[in-house]
């Protein structure tokens, strides 16, 4: 489909033709413009207010409640990873599903980037869960000792594992 623009002094000179590829192109160039970041929005980058009760690790806070604030450091593209990469936590953590609430991790790259894509935060490729596995897993499994060691301490007993 081709639109031709004419100005109200139509001479020759004054035609564009706008095709199809010209309006996607120009579409794509805005979307980058208003995609790209600036650099005052470097505010951005401090822990989300989200997380509820006492922060165990970056990752992990648990509430009073028994409330389990996970972050999640994907975006969400239709490909489940804002509930598979905060369940790979849970499952080492062995919490109740019902009691966990996830949480956008906010663009903090040292912490939350994605180690499949040199630790920038991106999510494209369903490489996701490919790229945190590991990584969630040991975080997982770092919570649950510490929460096992305190509970073992207080209560006066060996950790049993």
């Amino acid at each position: 489909m081709t639109l031709t623009i004419e100005s109200s002094n139509s001479s020759m000179s004054d035609r564009q033709t706008l095709s199809r590829r010209r309006m996607m192109i120009g579409a794509a160039g805005l979307t980058f413009a208003l995609a790209l970041p600036r650099l005052d929005d470097a505010s951005a980058a401090v822990p989300s207010a989200d997380m509820a009760g006492r922060s165990l690790s970056p990752w992990v806070s648990i509430a009073t409640d028994g409330t389990i604030s996970i972050m999640s450091p994907a975006t969400e593209m239709g490909q489940g990873s804002t509930t598979s990469l905060p369940l790979i936590i849970a499952e080492e953590l062995d919490a109740d599903w019902s009691k966990v609430r996830i949480v956008p991790a906010p663009p903090i790259e040292a912490l939350y980037g994605n180690p499949g894509f040199a630790g920038q935060m991106y999510t494209a490729g369903s490489n996701a869960v490919t790229s945190y596995y590991r990584p969630l897993r040991i975080f997982g499994a770092q919570v649950r000792r510490v929460l096992l060691d305190n509970a073992a301490r207080k209560l006066g007993v060996p950790v049993e594992c």
